[in-house]
């Protein structure tokens, strides 16, 4: 067997050589896809955030899993994540998905969850799915998580129950249903994991650890350590063998590679970025290789690629499209992580790969900031984020924006999360899937442009993100690249600033592209907001009107200062025009 320094060396020479962009004419003759709208669907929302009719601790059946199949109809793409790629949810011979969770009861003496029940009956979550599908005259894909670390943090505490006949002890406050979908080469093979557990961490009492884990914001580190470790060959080889059985047994229309869960792969000391490159170039050929060798109907199928919206964040994950292109990928998908952005890199990356469809990922948020803190307890399962949700206008202008800069089309993730993260829940906005597929209507929509503080990881920070903590006497910079409608703008423009904390007696000065605003005391929403989380008031709100011959088709620039007070934190900021 190869070590790791050898696998190295010998992947790079190989796809470096093998794996240069092919020339425009001969990249031109290859078929492309048509899609507009591709809708990601990770299974787990249908138990988190239900649909009507349904509560949280209902089981999962396929019954549920065809209807969040229906709910979505009007998309092109639908695309299903069985799982966070550890277990199989589909009939696997690699890692038989019964056996896994027969293993998990007998050592842990813990349940294995409605899904696991299903698994256990012999159920296939993957067949199922494309079957209604088909039915619905939407195309199947399969959307594999690479290196996925939900619930990875939990491993430690697990084991110890199966190691030391702790199962008629009390179960510990942690998500049963999610440890249940961790497979057992992850307990067994510790010398994959990406890097050791942090030091403040490997000191913690039992019980610590399990305020440690249920701790959003202290866990991040933890899991990204505990992820694998893909220049080590037997990752990405164990990766590739449970592609390879679906591509042989099940007749789907594409299949994702899912970068960003989650978006570490590499050790970036111990590797270069030619090296990353190599290794994910020879992984892409041998899936292509799997899908063309394996396609019982005989169709194309097509391979896509989630991976970051800003090119900051390729080189860690050994992304380079031009050769990934030339690899066998037919589509990419740029993806928000979790939050929308307006502002990405998709201009650029439409030039570097011009014949290959380019799609925009939007999720239901359009800005994700702390609460406010107070002295009201917090509740288990209480959401620790506001959520501001995006709204119609905010989907369309979206569609228009990447319309205009060369994409083909946008993408859909954490659609359903208006029924679950959110104070006042409510129904996502279905109608609006059918619209996206519009260019001509898309283009004679009313515009909402926003910006906000989006993590894109591994990118390096958005220049929101940068820049928005203004300090008196320093101007700050913000750029907003916006498309005017089929017929141009018509009216003047009005831009809002939204504050963390209550901007009291700041007096802002803005200047667009040169022109200096005119305040307006006009700070409501712009159109009809059926959704109030993350919304401001007149504290944290401010509004200037936006002289029509002051927009550009482009990036415009938005200059922000004050001369007095403490510095203020901008969460949002948004431009309304017609």
């Amino acid at each position: 067997m190869m070590n790791r320094r050898q696998f190295l060396q010998t992947t790079t020479a190989t796809a470096l050589l093998a794996s240069r962009p092919i020339l425009p004419a001969a990249q031109g003759m290859r078929p492309k896809p048509a899609f507009r709208v591709l809708y990601s669907n990770d299974t787990t929302n249908i138990l988190t955030s239900p649909r009507p009719g349904y509560v949280r601790k209902d089981p999962f059946s396929l019954e549920r899993l065809a209807a969040s199949v229906d709910e979505a109809a009007e998309v092109d793409v639908h695309l299903l994540q069985p799982g966070n790629g550890w277990v199989p949810w589909w009939k696997s011979s690699v890692y038989p998905a019964d056996a896994h969770y027969r293993w998990f009861q007998e050592k842990t003496g813990l349940p294995a969850g409605s899904i696991g029940e299903l698994m256990l009956k012999g159920s296939d979550l993957v067949g199922s799915f494309i079957n209604h599908c088909r039915a619905r005259k939407v195309s199947p894909f399969i959307s594999i998580r690479l290196n996925d670390y939900h619930g990875i943090e939990m491993l430690e505490m697990v084991k110890r129950r199966m190691y030391r006949n702790e199962q008629n002890t009390p179960k510990p406050k942690i998500d049963h249903e999610l440890v249940a979908w961790l497979s057992r080469p992850l307990y067994e093979h510790l010398e994959y994991r990406l890097r050791p557990d942090p030091d403040n961490y490997a000191r913690l009492s039992e019980a610590e650890e399990v305020k440690y884990v249920n701790s959003m914001r202290s866990r991040n580190q933890l899991r990204t350590g505990r992820v694998w470790n893909w220049a080590i060959p037997e990752v990405p080889a164990y990766k590739l063998s449970l592609i390879r059985e679906l591509c042989e047994n099940y007749d789907f229309a594409g299949l994702e590679l899912d970068f960003m869960r989650w978006s570490a792969f590499f050790r970036l000391e111990e590797t270069t970025e030619e090296q990353r490159v190599a290794i994910m170039v020879s992984f892409i050929k041998q899936v292509r290789e799997a899908l063309d060798s394996n396609t019982p109907s005989k169709q194309k199928r097509w391979l896509c690629v989630r991976v970051p919206l800003r090119l900051s964040g390729h080189s860690p994950l050994g992304v380079d499209l031009p050769q990934w292109v030339a690899a066998g990928v037919d589509m990419v998908n740029l993806s928000c992580h979790y939050t929308t952005e307006q502002q990405t890199d998709l201009p650029h990356i439409c030039r570097l790969i011009p014949e290959t469809p380019v799609y925009l990922e939007m999720s239901f948020t359009s800005s994700r900031y702390p609460k406010p803190t107070t002295d009201k307890p917090g509740t288990s399962g209480a959401n620790s984020d506001v959520y501001r949700k995006m709204t119609l206008e905010q989907f369309c202008t979206t569609a228009h924006l990447v319309n205009k800069r060369g994409g083909a089309g946008v993408s859909l993730f954490n659609f359903v999360y208006y029924r679950s993260l959110a104070d006042l829940k409510t129904e996502p906005p279905f109608d609006v899937l059918a619209r996206l597929k519009d260019r001509d209507w898309l283009s004679r929509q009313p515009q909402h442009y926003f910006l906000s503080n989006a993590t894109n990881p591994p990118s390096e920070a958005s220049q929101f993100a940068r820049n928005r903590v203004v300090s008196a006497g320093k101007e700050r910079l913000f750029l907003m690249d916006t498309a005017p409608p089929a017929s141009g703008w018509k009216t003047d423009g009005r831009l809002r600033i939204q504050s963390l904390q209550p901007m009291e007696q700041r007096q802002l000065e803005v200047r667009f592209n040169g022109f200096e605003l005119i305040p307006t005391n006009e700070i409501s929403e712009p159109y009809p907001q059926p959704y109030a989380d993350g919304l401001g008031n007149v504290e944290t709100l401010r509004a200037w009107i936006v002289p029509n011959q002051a927009m550009r088709d482009g990036p415009n620039e938005i200059k922000v200062g004050f001369s007095d007070g403490a510095p203020l934190e901008i969460v949002f900021m948004d431009l309304d025009i017609q």
